[in-house]
């Protein structure tokens, strides 16, 4: 397998592990992110990140990449803080 080719299979599981687990918060009640504010987003994404790689955390990985995304998200759309 080519590195560009294990890179993108690399992002498409990483991808379905971060829809995986925002339709589990959405069931659990969490919403919003539309309305959050970019820096209590960034503190959220900076505290899971810290706990991801210190506690080796997978689920706080997931949880990092999906508020940046949802900063990514706001910030194309014009959205401020």
């Amino acid at each position: 397998m080519s590195e560009i080719a294990e890179l993108e299979r690399a992002v498409d599981d990483f991808a379905d592990a971060m829809k995986a687990r925002l339709r589990s918060k959405a069931k659990q009640g969490w919403h919003g992110w539309q309305d959050a504010g970019r820096e209590r987003l960034g503190e959220r994404l900076i505290m899971n990140a810290a706990k991801g790689v210190t506690k080796d955390d997978q689920k706080s990985l997931v949880d990092t990449a999906n508020l940046a995304m949802m900063i990514h998200r706001q910030s194309i759309k014009g959205k401020q803080p």
